[in-house]
């Protein structure tokens, strides 16, 4: 008979692509296409976007370059 458990135990989903906790430190970070993201930008910021909601915080996007780099800000807005 099966027995029923509270969780796979292991890491749910697959490891994140970026490294967004570095960036949601409240500074304005430069982000360099095939440097640190991949692919579209504007893909990307809508990533960006939905990150931000995940964590519960909001955030301010300027593509630069036509598409060679990012500008991101994260902060809290409970904290505004």
């Amino acid at each position: 008979m099966s027995k029923v458990v509270d969780s796979f135990g292991g890491r749910k989903g697959r490891p994140p692509i970026y490294d967004w906790p570095s960036w949601m430190d409240g500074q304005i970070h430069k982000l360099v296409k095939g440097e640190d993201f991949n692919g579209n930008a504007k893909s990307f910021r809508v990533g960006a976007h939905r990150t931000a909601a995940k964590e519960g915080l909001k955030v301010h996007t300027e593509i630069l370059d036509d598409g060679a780099a990012i500008l991101l800000e994260f902060w809290d807005p409970n904290d505004v």
